[in-house]
């Protein structure tokens, strides 16, 4: 079959979801349902015959989760798995004129080397007699246009659909723009078709393809049945054929070529639209202009933060990091913040519950500052703790508040103890935090944010360390905070960064205030390492001895690096913010 061909004279109908469906069949909840091509090969031909008297074109294989990573088998069993998916579908469609698909789902977020496990599973439905490929539901491109070519190449007349699960505001698990996912792929020569599907019901998807530039593939879509709800930890979706066919056909005219389910679709849903496309002509409508986000002033106006002014300026800027603090000592926190900003500092940085200690959230910390005593604050934001739309909400906030900074952080891992009980979220790490942020400002969804990242300058590999921080700067990150810098390493590694970078770097510098302190820092916290020379001057010096030898050092080590620094970062000691104002002074 060749999209192209079918589509100019008609809509190209899909079947449905497999695993909702089998799952309602079974009694059972959602689990590896792949494995149903070995152990209840009846169903899963039953269900592909199901969709196909339904009234449709194409099946895809009982393939979706099928690899190493998401079943946890080996080469031999994931080899079984595919020949016998491949098997059922091609016999349930025996002598009907309806095409097989392979169905490849995501692989697990961890994967390493996509392009190759996608090369594997490939040669294996080739060697199923399935010619025709579906990447579906897919939360970023990686490895995906290299399989495409490959399949060209081994198989010339294939056809390649590629499809994105997107959130109703348009964005993957992984915090990529859908719309600039389908774009990238409908510049790909290897791909016939592009799209949407899962995780959004039909209303959603029509509204994110009506703001689509016309493409140069077949847009194919295939929503949810609905906008799933979880029950008893059940994941459900509303039984509404008649909606979801409907609901269909608007999409059918806004552009779509491939329609088709996914997730609480059943034979009804698409029985009930093929009885629609059969009676109604495809409406050939243009789609409506790109419309402009109407920037609400509350929401998106422009307000510079004058930290990031004088950075521009190319004056030295002093950033201080203030932790958050317990309700108890608000009030200890603002008297520091005070003095810290009638000292110099341009910024204070608030940690994001860090070393996975919860503390106040740094955001409203963030907001309570600009408000209350108009500080430019940099709140920090982790991947560890929230996903896309706590992410959004949060930089919406900010955006109200008039907070224009924020530094993006991967965040420490929980401890072993709580992992039971408390777990990390980690859909996405920094980088693509930063692109997102990036994205939701381009949209209008946020008022412009400035990005900063973290630099581990003490790291044992540098090299991988500087290579992240690039992909951080492609990915909008304006500049790095460093970690402390208190070796020899660790200034020769920062004057590297200043060589390999682009964007601003804020120097380190770690006020040591105790021999205790040290002995803490140097052993419990990642990323910081004290020279033991260093720890020998602490070790029978006095408070008062100690606070001096700390300004000293700080003052010592900020001169060396000025010629590789944009400013300062700060890490203030417990307590002392004296101490901080001193250096402020001393380097200013």
């Amino acid at each position: 079959m060749k999209l192209r061909e079918i589509v100019e004279s008609r809509p190209l109908l899909f079947d449905g979801a497999f695993g909702t469906y089998y799952a309602s069949l079974r009694c059972d909840r959602y689990g590896a349902y792949e494995e149903a091509n070995l152990t209840d090969r009846e169903t899963v031909k039953k269900i592909t015959e199901e969709y196909l008297s339904a009234g449709c074109d194409a099946v895809k294989t009982n393939t979706f989760g099928a690899n190493r990573g998401s079943l946890g088998c080996d080469d031999a069993h994931l080899r079984r798995v595919i020949l016998a998916g491949c098997a059922i579908a091609r016999e349930a469609v025996g002598t009907r004129d309806a095409a097989v698909f392979a169905d490849i789902g995501p692989l697990p977020p961890e994967s390493e080397n996509a392009a190759e496990q996608y090369r594997e599973l490939i040669d294996l439905f080739l060697e199923g007699g399935v010619t025709d490929f579906l990447f579906e539901t897919m939360r970023d491109e990686d490895g995906i246009p290299e399989a495409a070519a490959y399949i060209r190449e081994k198989c010339p007349e294939s056809d390649i659909i590629v499809t994105f699960a997107v959130t109703p505001d348009g964005f993957t698990a992984a915090g990529r723009s859908g719309r600039e996912l389908l774009l990238s792929m409908d510049a790909d020569p290897n791909v016939d078709a592009v799209g949407f599907n899962c995780v959004s019901g039909p209303y959603h998807l029509l509204q994110q393809i009506k703001s689509l530039p016309p493409l140069n593939k077949v847009l194919c879509v295939s929503p949810n049945s609905s906008y799933p709800t979880v029950a008893d930890g059940i994941t459900r979706f509303a039984a509404n054929p008649r909606y979801f066919a409907q609901t269909m056909v608007e999409i059918l005219s806004a552009g779509a070529g491939i329609l088709g389910g996914c997730c609480g679709t059943t034979p009804e849903h698409i029985h009930a639209l093929s009885q629609l496309l059969q009676v109604r002509s495809r409406k050939k409508v243009p789609l409506p202009p790109k419309e402009t986000p109407v920037k609400q002033d509350t929401v998106t106006a422009h307000t510079e933060s004058p930290f990031w002014e004088k950075i521009c300026a190319g004056k030295t800027v002093f950033a201080v990091e203030l932790d958050p603090p317990a309700p108890k000592d608000i009030d200890r926190f603002l008297r520091y913040a005070k003095m810290l900003i009638e000292g110099g500092a341009d910024t204070l940085t608030l940690a994001d519950c860090p070393v996975a200690r919860v503390r106040t959230d740094s955001a409203m910390i963030a907001a309570k500052l600009k408000r209350e005593m108009n500080i430019d604050p940099l709140p920090h934001m982790n991947c560890r703790d929230r996903n896309i739309n706590a992410a959004k909400a949060l930089l919406q906030g900010l955006s109200i508040e008039g907070v224009r900074n924020v530094l993006a952080v991967t965040g420490d891992p929980i401890p072993n103890a709580e992992r039971s009980e408390v777990k990390g979220v980690w859909s996405f790490h920094s980088a693509v935090l930063a692109q997102y942020i990036r994205r939701l400002s381009a949209d209008g969804a946020t008022a412009e944010f400035h990005i900063w990242g973290a630099l581990n300058v003490n790291a044992n590999n540098f090299s991988a360390e500087l290579e992240k921080a690039k992909r951080k700067e492609a990915a909008g990150m304006v500049g790095f905070l460093t970690q402390p810098i208190c070796t020899d390493r660790a200034a020769d590694n920062l004057a590297r960064a200043r060589r390999e970078l682009g964007g601003y770097l804020l120097g380190g510098l770690l006020p040591i205030t105790s021999f205790r302190a040290a002995q803490y820092m140097n052993s419990e916290v990642a990323g910081i390492v004290i020279p033991e020379e260093v720890l020998a001057l602490y070790a029978h010096a006095t408070r008062e001895e100690s606070c001096d030898l700390a300004v000293e050092l700080c003052t010592r080590i900020g001169s060396e690096i000025r010629p590789n620094v944009d400013g300062y970062y700060i890490i203030m000691p417990d307590g002392r913010p004296s101490v901080v104002c001193r250096i402020i002074k001393t380097l200013a």
